[in-house]
């Protein structure tokens, strides 16, 4: 679970994200519809199509979504076809649109879900009483917007369990400036300044 943890957030940060979105392809089998010759010339095979995806906030390591999506289409190309999965033949068959249509839904589940959540940011630059976070304007973040802190604190308890814990930190801080991609934020009372504001 340590391993898994340090892995999510080295992905996370490595591509300045805060989810990690993992995808598993559980099954693809190609069914028959019998040994009888007769109703295989006259049914068409079909194809499964099983995957599932797994969304996780690397800040907090906590599991937001995992589902499994499930569907089975016609599958009318003959054995030993080259099939472009990215051509219109592909995306035209019975099986190509089953497939586009389950990853509409999920794309669908997973706008809903990160609708929800209110935005997190990382400290990536410390400038005396002010810092610079990840997000910026391509995020909606603008001059006067305000934020509050939340200190992270990890370990291992006397049984050797990993455990992580959030702890709301006082005071707020207003954005000052703003790139594309990040964002400058001073304290907006120095009275209410966490003086050990650190990097990540």
């Amino acid at each position: 679970v340590d391993e898994q943890r340090q892995i999510i957030k080295s992905l996370a940060r490595n591509n300045e994200a805060q989810f990690v979105l993992i995808g598993n392809i559980g099954s693809t089998a190609l069914s028959t519809v019998g040994n009888n010759i007769v109703t295989q010339y006259l049914y068409a095979k079909t194809r499964n199509i099983e995957f599932s995806l797994t969304l996780l906030d690397s800040l907090t390591g906590i599991e937001i979504f995992n589902h499994t999506y499930q569907g089975t289409a016609d599958w009318t190309f003959k054995q030993g076809d080259y099939i472009e999965l990215r051509s219109d033949r592909f995306a035209g068959s019975a099986y190509g649109q089953r497939i586009k249509a389950l990853c509409d839904r999920a794309v669908q589940d997973l706008n809903q879900i990160l609708s929800c959540i209110g935005p997190s940011a990382r400290v990536i630059e410390l400038e005396g009483d002010e810092f610079v976070i990840n997000l910026g304007r391509d995020s909606g973040l603008e001059r006067g917007m305000e934020f509050t802190l939340e200190q992270s604190y990890d370990g291992h308890d006397r049984y050797g369990q990993y455990y992580e814990k959030l702890e709301s930190a006082p005071g707020y801080y207003k954005v000052v400036e703003t790139f594309p991609h990040a964002a400058r934020l001073r304290p907006v009372s120095l009275h209410d300044n966490v003086l050990n504001v650190q990097l990540d």
